[in-house]
C-alpha cells in the first residue's frame, strides 16, 4: 500500500526519534512528510514503532492511504517527483 505520513512532534528529542523511525520505511518529501510504499505488516510495525515514542497528549502523526488511481493523478513538481527515484529531472 501506499501511504503518506505526516508529523507534528513538540520535543526536539521525540521528533527527532520520529523521523529517523520513518526514515526505515519512507522517504522524506517535507521536512515532517514521508512518502512510503509498505506492506500492511510493516506497516503495522511503524505504528507500533512510533506510538512507542509519542506523547499523544502534544504530538500528533496522520497516515494517509493513497489509493492507485489517486496516486496515478498525483500532480508532483520539484524535489521528490518520483517516489524512489534518484535521477534528475526537469520541468518544461
Amino acid at each position: 500500500m501506499h501511504l503518506v505520513a505526516a508529523y507534528d512532534i513538540s520535543a526536539p528529542r521525540r521528533l527527532t526519534k520520529v523521523a529517523r523511525i520513518m526514515k526505515d520505511y519512507g522517504e522524506r518529501i517535507q521536512y515532517s512528510i514521508f512518502e512510503m510504499e509498505i506492506s500492511p505488516d510493516r506497516f503495522t510495525q511503524l505504528v507500533k514503532r512510533v506510538s512507542a515514542v509519542l506523547d499523544p497528549d502534544v504530538d500528533g502523526v496522520k497516515y494517509f492511504e493513497i489509493c492507485e488511481r489517486c496516486l496515478a493523478s498525483a500532480i508532483r513538481l520539484g524535489r521528490h517527483a518520483a517516489l524512489g527515484s534518484d535521477e534528475p529531472w526537469t520541468i518544461l
